[in-house]
């Protein structure tokens, strides 16, 4: 891994008045959730891990699964680029080595997906779009009988004021949810709410941005929580924190997932279940 550790840089990099008195050299804990570092937004923990610094606007290489102790545990994909920089190949190779090859379009829009398993195809997602390049449809056909995805299922895609506003998703012509969006005035997806046809129920995943601090960091996507209904405590299934570099390159997120506990507290809740997840970089 090519990517630098910030000791001194932090120093000179940062230079933000806010950061307490030796926080820029003082070591961070990546295993707990709430890392004691500058920058705190709407009482979210702290989005800046700084243990690597990549070049502004790298692309990604491969991201890997860590225990708490950042211990590495098992690589969940590496990424390849074509000439022109766009993804050419995902490698998943915790997932019997299977991996996605992307084609694209002749004005570079993305046209299909193709995922293998064994080096045979084993599903195929195909893209439409209108005039004006919105993506309109996006179409998947699984091949393995086995599979409950078995056959043909589609998403389709609305627009209001050029901006995406719902899809539909069908499973062979059958309507099986949809999802409503909604943005603030930066025009940043602050909510998304995931109702079932014919069901009251539904699932809301609410999203937090960073703003008013440097430049750089504006409009980085920090936060988001999903729960069920309207009660975020009761209701609460995940949430995901993530955390970038200097550059704004994200470069660790943790996902808690209580529902993938096997345990119970005292009080009837599930502990949290933690996934921490490191985001690695080409160099430029």
């Amino acid at each position: 891994m090519k990517a630098k550790f910030l000791l001194i840089l932090i120093t000179t990099a940062l230079s933000v008045s806010s950061c307490k008195e030796n926080d820029a050299n003082t070591p961070i804990d990546p295993s707990t959730t709430n890392p004691d570092w500058c920058f705190t937004v709407d009482n979210n923990p702290s989005y800046i891990w700084p243990a690597f610094l990549y070049s502004k606007n790298s692309k990604l290489k491969r991201i890997y699964q860590v225990d708490s102790q950042m211990v590495f545990v098992q690589t969940l994909s590496e990424y390849t680029y074509n000439n022109s920089g766009k993804i050419e190949k995902i490698i998943y190779p915790a997932s019997d080595n299977s991996y996605d090859e992307y084609k694209y379009d002749t004005i570079g829009q993305l046209s299909s997906i193709a995922r293998y398993s064994n080096n045979e195809i084993t599903q195929i997602t195909s893209f439409s779009y209108d005039e004006s390049g919105n993506k309109i449809k996006e179409e998947v056909e699984d091949m393995v009988k086995e599979s409950i995805f078995y056959g043909l299922s589609y998403t389709l895609f609305k627009y209001s004021n050029n901006r995406f506003v719902k899809t539909e998703s069908y499973q062979n012509d059958s309507l099986k949810f949809y999802q409503l969006y909604e943005y603030n005035d930066s025009n940043e997806l602050i909510k998304e709410n995931l109702f079932a046809p014919d069901d009251d129920s539904y699932v809301t995943t609410e999203h937090t941005y960073a703003e008013g601090l440097p430049v750089i960091y504006d409009g980085l996507l920090i936060y988001s929580v999903t729960y069920s209904g309207n009660d975020k405590e009761k209701g609460f299934l995940h949430d995901i924190k993530r955390y970038y570099d200097l550059n704004g390159n994200m470069t660790l997120t943790i996902d808690n997932m209580p529902m993938l506990s096997n345990s119970i507290l005292p009080d009837g809740k599930q502990p949290a279940f933690l996934e921490r997840r490191i985001y690695e970089y080409y160099e430029n």
